[in-house]
């Protein structure tokens, strides 16, 4: 009966240590699963990050082109108006020409009548003096016209100018830029590199760790084992959850990120319209008549439009401000977004050492 009584128990203890053999595999091939779903969403972060840098490079290129063109225009309208500035000096030469031979001819036919009629010279001479006076104001609408357009053409080259250095300047931040983006992707590579070998090491320390509790545990009791069990369970359950609350996170900063980006492209399509209504008003003060230029209602227009123009300036000023305070606030919750996602990563790796233990 002893003999019987032991061979039960060790068959007993051999089903049990079979049964508690098969519950660590499982566990086992569950652990393994785990690790390999958070290294492919891991993979899977690291790719949209790249996508997501990859398109902010082509948006920034398009945006540089379309500046370039806009210079190349301007450069083309200041040779314009470099043109008309000598058309109309040498209608100023012609006019003064023509003046000259009147006065002359004038002059002749005066000294051929003196002799005969006094009072026709009078009369000449009355008629002399009233065209010059005449020729002297056209003489004088001339040069002030010839005035204006030099003074339109010289602030034609002081905007050119400026518009040139903005756009050294522009093409400086842009390198910079370029550089800074180009270091900060190494930089990324770099710490993508380390995370992966850092998360690779920590799997074989952790396996290693679990192999030597998986030998102690084996002399542990049933009742232990159940316990730890259920902590492990839980802890499952917390991590779980935390994973699922950084999701939502994460698609919450990916929403504030897109809206802004909408709010960037629009601002950016309102500067353009101010642009295109600020060229038209240029365009269309260029092609105003002389007979326009003469009346009084020139001088209200010019003013308009020299107001106008100050006003789109001003608002252009405005948006650019707004579009810069954009990305400077993407820039601060990217930023925020990415700290937050390591503190995250540190505490589920601490959760994961823990529950090894």
């Amino acid at each position: 009966e002893i003999h019987e009584k032991i061979r039960k128990e060790r068959e007993e203890w051999e089903r049990q240590k079979q049964k508690e053999e098969k519950m660590k595999r499982e566990e086992d091939e569950k652990q393994k699963e785990r690790e390999q779903r958070m290294s492919d969403d891991f993979n899977q972060r690291i790719k949209q990050e790249r996508e997501k840098m990859e398109i902010e490079k082509e948006e920034f290129q398009s945006k540089h082109e379309a500046q370039e063109n806009s210079m190349k225009i301007l450069r083309e309208r200041v040779e314009q108006m470099n043109m008309e500035g000598e058309v109309m000096m040498r209608k100023l030469e012609e006019v003064k020409e023509r003046m000259k031979m009147m006065i002359e001819e004038q002059r002749q036919n005066h000294d051929k009548e003196i002799t005969k009629h006094v009072a026709q010279h009078r009369k000449t001479q009355d008629e002399l003096a009233r065209e010059r006076e005449v020729f002297k104001d056209q003489l004088r609408e001339i040069v002030r016209e010839v005035e204006k357009t030099r003074a339109e053409k010289e602030q034609f080259e002081i905007n050119y100018n400026r518009l040139e250095t903005d756009r050294l300047n522009h093409e400086k931040e842009r390198k910079r830029r370029q550089e800074e983006f180009n270091e900060k992707e190494e930089q990324y590579k770099m710490q993508i590199e380390e995370k992966e070998r850092e998360v690779s090491e920590k799997i074989i320390k952790e396996r290693e760790e679990w192999e030597r509790q998986k030998q102690q545990e084996e002399i542990m009791k049933r009742k232990e084992e159940d316990e730890k069990h259920r902590e492990r369970e839980q802890r499952i359950e917390k991590m779980d959850m935390e994973k699922e609350d950084l999701q939502s996170k994460q698609e919450l900063k990916e929403n504030n990120m897109k809206i802004l980006t909408e709010r960037v492209e629009q601002m950016n399509r309102e500067k353009e319209e101010l642009i295109r209504k600020l060229e038209e008003e240029k365009e269309r003060m260029k092609m105003m008549t002389e007979e326009d230029k003469q009346n009084q209602e020139r001088e209200r227009r010019e003013e308009e439009f020299n107001k106008r123009e100050e006003q789109y300036k001003i608002q252009i000023k405005e948006k650019e401000e707004k579009v810069r305070e954009l990305h400077e606030t993407m820039k601060k919750e990217r930023e925020e977004w990415e700290e937050q996602k390591r503190r995250e990563e540190k505490k589920r790796m601490r959760n994961k050492k823990r529950e090894k233990r």
